[in-house]
C-alpha cells in the first residue's frame, strides 16, 4: 500500500473516513428528551456534568455541540450511549441488528 522510500513521504494516502454529520439541534433535542426522562431540570443535569446550567441550555437549544468529554460525561449522566446521544442510533449492534431502543445504557 505505501510505495515510499524510507525518508520520502508516501505517494497514496489512505482514503479518509466519512462520518454524518452532527445534527446539533437533534442531538439538542436528544439531551432535552433524555433529562426529562429522568425528571430533572436543567440545573441538576448542570451539576451531574460538572457544567453550568447556561451550558445545558446552550447544548439543548442547539447554539454550541458540547465537546467529546461534555457528551461522554451527558451519557453517564443520562445512561444513554454516547452513540444515541451524539447520533440518535440505537445502544449497540447486536447478531446483526442494532439492540434495543432510545439508547438506554444495560
Amino acid at each position: 500500500m505505501n510505495d515510499a522510500k524510507p525518508g520520502q513521504r508516501p505517494t497514496k494516502l489512505p482514503k479518509p473516513v466519512a462520518f454524518p454529520p452532527l445534527d446539533a439541534k437533534a442531538m439538542g433535542a436528544r439531551i432535552r428528551a433524555a433529562r426529562e426522562s429522568r425528571k430533572w431540570s436543567q440545573r441538576q443535569l448542570a451539576s451531574a456534568i460538572g457544567r453550568s446550567k447556561v451550558s445545558v441550555t446552550t447544548y439543548e437549544s442547539a447554539r454550541v455541540c458540547p465537546s467529546v468529554a461534555t457528551l461522554v460525561a451527558l451519557a453517564k449522566a443520562l445512561d444513554r450511549s454516547l452513540d444515541w446521544l451524539a447520533m440518535g442510533r440505537p445502544r449497540r449492534w447486536v447478531h446483526g441488528k442494532w439492540a434495543g431502543g432510545g439508547g438506554r445504557l444495560p
